[in-house]
């Protein structure tokens, strides 16, 4: 047997082989074959070589050759769960050449062989292992994993206990949720974990250097993460992801939206779009020039001569004016004409009048009695309206608007959370001032729904608006860079038959648990009245029409009393 010769192509000349070695070997993703002879010396120098540089994880297919079963030469290597190296040696009587299957749980753990079946010359290959690789290995043997969480407003002190608290959900909800969806993979796979807290998911800072979770992540101080982390670059140079999304994490503006304050009226021109007001004006005009013309013409075709002071003003303008009031308001008109056409005019007005008021008439008992449309629904809406604003004084806040290159968001710091302005709050400050004043706060909901639930009256209830400033984002269990626990997980929550429960009925059993729906409007009034601003107009032309009258009243007894010259 010989070993052949490893070729390795790269972009970079001048970066030396050993180095783009290292760098390939830890992606799962790169696969390779290896096929050697363990009794020649130096094939197993070399495997000897890769065990020492931790390289026979689940990136290499391992055949290895024996006259003889393993030794405890082979029991001293570095194989791990994600390991996949057969053993291939002949039986005693040479008849057939026996398969077994090498792992461990851990680089430090007892080897586990399974036979994987036996090949000869007559009967060909027979491969009995027809599960998945990690289905078979699904028993961890009680492993102690140390484990990265980070939690903030929960106490560390025996942390696994306060993470299963219902009354420390709404103090961190995602830390909570997350440990809670991570018992259920140490069930699955018989594990446990040695959990160490920190305040940061670690966002890496402006001058380069990293934090929290994230700097455990790379310096391999912590086997796996318990929190779902958001991707980004920075992070992905840190640490691998496990491809399953376990967390949806969802961040609004929650705050009570102000009344709607429209311009002076606006309730009574409401119920019809311009064009249609418009529209109404025009008719109204061509049906008092059809009667003042109509009008004209049966005065001078019958030669009409007025006997008496109201005659004098029977086919004036202002007679034609108020012939339309009457129209408009449907109460009709004293004036009479024998002419058709006079009367056709008047019975299309009418018509016209009674169409538009049917309209106009539902359409605005509709718009004063039914719930105001909230105008506040988007980051621009946020930022053009009088709402204070400011997010929960928590970590991960600041990256999201201070170091946020979108310029909308950009433009929402600068306005209402840049100096002089303050730009975060603790939890039970915030929840007093949405309460109290019109002040909008970002945080994540599920923290805050069941103390609004518990604080906020019923009208506060039903004028509580969510508004969404970043997209919901998925989050990912992390492991570090070359874990060879990544694949064993997704697998087991994507794939495996027995174990989908965790990512479908657990899991959604958990979000009921865990996320608290928003509190509902329970207000359901019989009978809605109307406010005064809202008719208030209509008494405004009443009383600009007193007062009109009552000048022109003297007006006209002071042409009456003026003496003849």
């Amino acid at each position: 047997m010989a070993i052949g010769r490893f070729w390795i192509i790269t972009t970079d000349p001048e970066k030396p082989p050993q180095e783009v070695i290292k760098t390939t070997i830890k992606r799962s993703y790169n696969k390779f074959g290896v096929f050697m002879d363990f009794d020649c010396p130096a094939g197993k120098n070399y495997l000897l070589q890769n065990s020492e540089s931790r390289s026979l994880n689940g990136s290499y297919f391992w055949l290895i050759w024996s006259n003889s079963t393993y030794t405890t030469d082979v029991e001293t290597l570095n194989l791990n769960i994600d390991t996949e190296m057969t053993w291939a040696n002949p039986e005693p009587d040479g008849s057939n050449i026996v398969l077994q299957d090498l792992y461990k749980i851990n680089y430090s753990w007892p080897m586990n062989a399974t036979l994987a079946g036996n090949w000869s010359p007559d009967t060909g290959l027979k491969y009995t292992l027809t599960q998945h690789k990690y289905e078979r290995r699904q028993d961890f043997k009680g492993i102690v994993f140390t484990a990265g969480l980070a939690v903030n407003n929960i106490p560390t002190e025996n942390l696994k206990e306060e993470l299963l608290k219902p009354e420390n959900m709404k103090m961190d909800a995602m830390g909570t949720y997350n440990y809670r969806i991570f018992r259920m993979l140490e069930q699955s796979y018989n594990f446990s974990t040695d959990i160490k807290p920190n305040k940061y998911f670690g966002y890496v800072v402006e001058n380069g250097k990293l934090e929290g979770l994230t700097l455990m992540m790379k310096n391999h101080e912590v086997d796996l993460s318990v929190s779902a982390i958001l991707i980004n670059r920075a992070r992905y140079r840190c640490m691998d992801f496990v491809p399953i999304v376990s967390f949806i994490y969802s961040i609004e503006a929650l705050f009570r939206h102000p009344p709607v304050i429209g311009y002076y009226g606006q309730v009574l021109m409401q119920p019809f779009e311009m064009n249609v007001w418009t529209a109404c004006a025009g008719m109204w005009v061509v049906v008092i020039l059809c009667i003042r013309f109509v009008s004209w013409v049966e005065i001078k075709t019958f030669d009409f001569v007025a006997e008496t002071n109201e005659e004098e003003t029977v086919r004036s303008w202002s007679d034609s004016l108020m012939i339309i009031v009457g129209a408009i308001s449907e109460q009709g008109t004293t004036m009479d004409s024998k002419w058709i056409a006079w009367r056709t005019a008047f019975l299309a007005a009418f018509i016209l009048s009674m169409m538009v008021n049917i309209n106009y008439s539902a359409s605005l008992v509709s718009s004063l009695l039914s719930t105001p449309t909230k105008t506040i629904r988007t980051t621009r809406d946020l930022i053009d309206s009088s709402l204070a604003f400011g997010a929960e004084d928590i970590s991960y806040s600041i990256p999201y608007f201070a170091l946020n290159s979108d310029p909308l968001v950009h433009e929402l710091y600068q306005k209402k959370m840049a100096p002089p302005n303050r730009a975060y709050y603790p939890r039970e400050v915030a929840l007093i001032k949405m309460q109290k004043e019109r002040f909008a706060f970002h945080t994540e909901s599920l923290k805050i729904f069941p103390e609004i639930e518990h604080t906020f009256d019923e009208k506060a209830k039903c004028d509580l608006t969510e508004v969404l400033v970043f997209p919901p984002e998925k989050c990912y269990l992390a492991i570090p860079w070359g874990s060879p626990y990544k694949e064993a997980f997704s697998i087991a929550l994507k794939t495996f038959p027995h174990l989908a429960y965790i990512q479908r009925g657990l899991i959604n059993y958990q979000d009921r648990i865990s996320k608290f729906p928003k509190p509902a409007c329970t207000i359901k009034e019989e009978f809605v009245s109307v406010e005064m601003d809202k008719i208030s107009p209509a008494f405004v032309i009443v009383g600009v029409g007193a007062v009109i009258s009552f000048l022109l009243l003297f007006a006209e007894r002071g042409i009456k009393n003026r003496p003849p010259r």
